[in-house]
């Protein structure tokens, strides 16, 4: 890195008069919600990636798209990045920053549902080529996976092992949708691991479950665990979160009226917010309340009209009503605002 600091004119092809430094380069400062900030991956410019996947690109947001810097990044306009490709091209050569493409190929069709590319999503996240901020993306992007896969989870459970504690808590909270017995142990193993990040994650993914007929060691390891997670649970009394996230963990725990409260908490702080409104139906849903839920998810639509979820689950309770008409109104509403919603596509198929 010294050598490159020394040599940074010729480098970056930025002359001593520009006064560049490593992080104008590497870590591009731009701007979401209006909230300024640097990326963290250290990764060069990469205009090629820019051009086919979006996403800024710090050769223009200091040539030509500075107010990014202070608004939200809207997109290069194609001529400018078309204008630094050239450039980059001609100093570092027509392969300058495959393998950021290739990762931006890879992260693009993880957020734009393309399933049917799971077996290569899954081939890079367990290779060498994927870094750690890479591996984490898509570990919380395969949340979004619709449907059974069970190769999934080994390549999953695998990040476990790396020697990077964010990808391994990362991990961790992806395998809470897998309650096989093999990632049950994975988990409590994970439970054990050196940074409380992990461990807390790790318990997070175990709340609910059975396991009693695990060892008395990984189940003294989830305990404590489980005690560090609730602590996480309570540090910020006056954020909505605080009790949103305890309403989560009671309701995993099988502990309704416990839950409900803490979502009614969570909403005394931000009545403007839909998550606890859709989560507190779905707990009077399972309880056999039915008037509660539907008055539930109608608060949810009266603050997000247009909410994909909350027409969704409206949906289904109006569908075990007999009120069909209903229905399909709400199942169509729900695809408007996300066409790639399978459930809905599902139900809507069926209906029809």
């Amino acid at each position: 890195h010294q050598k490159r600091v020394e040599t940074i004119r010729d480098l970056s092809h930025h002359t001593a008069r520009d006064n560049v430094s490593c992080v104008d380069c590497h870590r591009p400062k731009t701007a979401q919600a209006r909230r300024p900030g640097s990326a963290h991956t250290f990764r060069p410019p990469s205009p090629a990636a820019a051009e086919e996947v979006g996403g800024p690109m710090a050769c223009n947001l200091c040539h030509h798209d500075r107010e990014a810097i202070t608004g939200d990044f809207l997109g290069h306009d194609p001529e400018n990045v078309a204008w630094a490709k050239q450039h980059v091209e001609a100093w570092h050569g027509k392969d300058a920053g495959k393998e950021i493409l290739e990762m931006g190929r890879i992260i693009q069709a993880c957020r734009e549902n393309e399933w049917s590319k799971l077996p290569e999503i899954l081939a890079y996240l367990d290779s060498p080529k994927a870094d750690q901020p890479t591996k984490v993306g898509i570990l919380r992007l395969l949340a979004f996976y619709p449907y059974p896969y069970a190769d999934k989870w080994p390549v999953v459970r695998r990040q476990l092992d790396s020697e990077h504690p964010w990808v391994r808590a990362a991990a961790a909270d992806a395998l809470r949708y897998d309650d096989s017995t093999d990632t049950t142990v994975a988990l409590l193993n994970a439970a054990k691991d050196e940074l409380r990040t992990v461990r807390i994650r790790a318990a997070s993914s175990l709340v609910g479950r059975d396991l009693s007929s695990y060892s008395k060691t990984g189940q003294a390891a989830f305990a404590a665990a489980r005690d560090e997670y609730w602590n996480s649970l309570t540090v910020w009394p006056d954020r909505w979160s605080t009790y949103y996230n305890q309403g989560i963990y009671f309701d995993r725990l099988g502990e309704p009226e416990k839950a409900l409260e803490a979502y009614a908490k969570s909403r005394e702080l931000r009545d403007d917010l839909i998550q606890p409104v859709i989560n507190a139906s779905m707990v009077y849903a399972r309880a056999g309340d039915t008037a509660q839920a539907k008055a539930q998810l109608e608060e949810a639509l009266r603050i997000e009209p247009d909410n994909p979820m909350a027409n969704f689950n409206m949906a289904l309770l109006q569908a075990e009503q007999g009120d069909l008409e209903s229905t399909e109104k709400m199942l169509r509403t729900a695809l408007k605002s996300d066409p790639s919603m399978a459930q809905a596509q599902y139900n809507l198929g069926v209906l029809l």
